[in-house]
């Protein structure tokens, strides 16, 4: 059955409502939330007929998108486990059908560890068991070239998607072997770079470098030291060097509590 209503319950006006979505815009993962939340306030609330597709516009957000952050807010809002995951597997999962239990998916399957791709052919299954249509061909085509990009803010995939077809096929490389945090940060400088036909290999060593110290709060450690992994290293990379150490320093595996207190540590803070 489909998910039950959320009930989060807060006053603003217009104005106020514009000025967090653009602060929202460079933002990802639990944004989404916070987007669907304030776009179906101003919807339901401030703008008369007719005027929303005009007032998405100012804001660079085209109706279909407006709609899916309204569908994330409203049906994965209450759910926990999901304001993890990143914008793009959550648009995914709002293509679920109305009949199958948001919870018990999110339960029964590791979406987390899905790739993009990966979740559409799960999604596409429970569609087509519930006997709804399959996308087009066409359709089916964007959202592959958006599954290349599912660890980079949505907000910087867009703009990466404008692109021409090599700087896209360029991107797409980098983003293999780049997290999508840093792509993000570093996107003018790194689109400078793919301008100037610089070689995948030759930015990826430019960017993929050590940082200036961010100690583990009150240790002083260097959580990239401490998970032994560069600045800017793709972040499924990074999680499986953390699950790696997890198992090894695990106190139920005979290892030491202080240590495991400090690889979750390293983890917490390089996935910000």
């Amino acid at each position: 059955m489909a998910a039950k209503q959320p009930r989060h319950m807060f006053s603003a006006d217009l104005p106020t409502v514009e000025k967090r979505l653009r602060e929202l815009e460079g933002i990802e993962r639990q944004t989404a939330f916070e987007k669907g939340m304030l776009l179906k306030h101003v919807r339901d609330n401030d703008l008369t007929h007719g005027q929303w597709g005009t007032w998405l516009g100012g804001f660079g957000i085209d109706p279909s998108t407006a709609t899916r952050y309204i569908q994330v807010y409203d049906q994965f809002g209450n759910h926990a486990t999901s304001h993890d995951l990143p914008t793009s597997k959550l648009f995914e999962l709002v293509k679920l059908p109305e009949t199958v239990d948001r919870a018990a998916f999110l339960a029964q399957n590791d979406i987390a560890r899905m790739t993009v791709k990966e979740l559409r052919g799960v999604v596409k299954e429970e569609r087509q068991a519930a006997g709804l249509f399959s996308k087009s061909t066409a359709s089916e085509a964007k959202e592959d070239a958006l599954s290349q990009f599912d660890d980079i803010p949505y907000g910087t995939v867009k703009k990466i998607l404008k692109l021409s077809r090599e700087q896209i096929a360029c991107f797409a490389e980098l983003a293999a072997h780049l997290s999508g945090n840093l792509i993000a940060e570093s996107y003018v400088d790194i689109k400078i770079e793919v301008n100037c036909g610089k070689p995948v290999d030759e930015i990826v060593r430019r960017f993929k470098k050590a940082p200036e110290k961010t100690p583990i709060q009150s240790l002083g450690l260097d959580p990239y030291e401490v998970l032994g992994v560069s600045y800017g290293e793709h972040l499924k990379s990074v999680q499986s060097r953390y699950r790696s150490l997890m198992k090894a320093v695990h106190p139920d595996a005979g290892g030491s509590e202080f240590l495991f207190k400090v690889v979750q540590g390293a983890w917490e803070e390089v996935r910000r």
